[in-house]
This record gives C-alpha cells, sequence and structure tokens, in this order.
C-alpha cells in the first residue's frame, strides 16, 4: 500500500541548462568558446581523441622497462622493532622487508626477510638467532 512513509524522494540529475544569461556562469557562448568546429551545434568529433591524447602527454616518457617486482620498494624494520615486539624463540616471516641493525637484540630469533643489513646479521647470530633471506613477494 502506498502511504506518505512509502514515498521515496526523486533522484533525478537534471543536464545543465546552458544558454540562460550571463549571470548563470554558462551564458553568452554556453561554455564552447567563440569559433571552431567543436562550438558548432551537430559535430563532435575529435573529443575521444582529445581525452586520450592529454592522458597520453601526462605520462612521462619511459626509458627502457623496469619490471615492478625488480623496483618494488623494500619496507624497513630495526632490530630494536623485533625485540620490542617479537618473543624469545620464535620464527618470523617478513617478506618484502629490510631489516636494519638499529639497535639491539637480547632474544633468539629465527628471521625471514626480503633482506639484512650486515649489521643486523651479525647481531642475530650472536643472540642466537637464525637470519634467513628469502624472496620480494
Amino acid at each position: 500500500m502506498l502511504t506518505l512513509k512509502n514515498i521515496k524522494p526523486k533522484t533525478r540529475t537534471y543536464s545543465r541548462r546552458v544558454g540562460r544569461g550571463a549571470a548563470t556562469g554558462r551564458g553568452n557562448y554556453s561554455g564552447r568558446g567563440i569559433k571552431g568546429q567543436r562550438a558548432r551545434s551537430g559535430s563532435r568529433y575529435g573529443l575521444k581523441l582529445r581525452g586520450i591524447r592529454t592522458l597520453f602527454k601526462a605520462i612521462p616518457k619511459s626509458r627502457g622497462f623496469v619490471s615492478p617486482y625488480v623496483a618494488q620498494k623494500l619496507k624497513i624494520m630495526t632490530l630494536a622493532e623485533l625485540e620490542r615486539r617479537c618473543a624469545a624463540n620464535t620464527t618470523i616471516e617478513l617478506r618484502g622487508t629490510k631489516i636494519l641493525g638499529n639497535g639491539e637484540l637480547t632474544k633468539a630469533l629465527t628471521v625471514k626477510a626480503s633482506g639484512f643489513s650486515a649489521s643486523a646479521k651479525t647481531k642475530i647470530e650472536a643472540a642466537g638467532g637464525k637470519a634467513i633471506q628469502c624472496g620480494t613477494r
């Protein structure tokens, strides 16, 4: 049954009314400029091409190919963060992360990561853990 509670408001988008005077902001030439093919009625040639062209112009010229997997930036984690977050004698797998040697490590951890700094590797092994390098993904 249709009542005032059931009626939904109109959700209709109206097309922009152009050429209704200077005060509307779309008066005079109705947003088409003064002369030319795009100012005339009927012909809409070149608009799609024009949109694609500006897209191409916005993209910088690429000089060679770089694989997105090779150019992938690694996240960074320090030994101080590992000391704070992880319990002793655990295995942590951090793909896409490089471990840096800032801080001290007192727990024996087995860390699998995409990269290690030289100081981080020596500190992990000195604490009785293992530093295993794995892939980036």
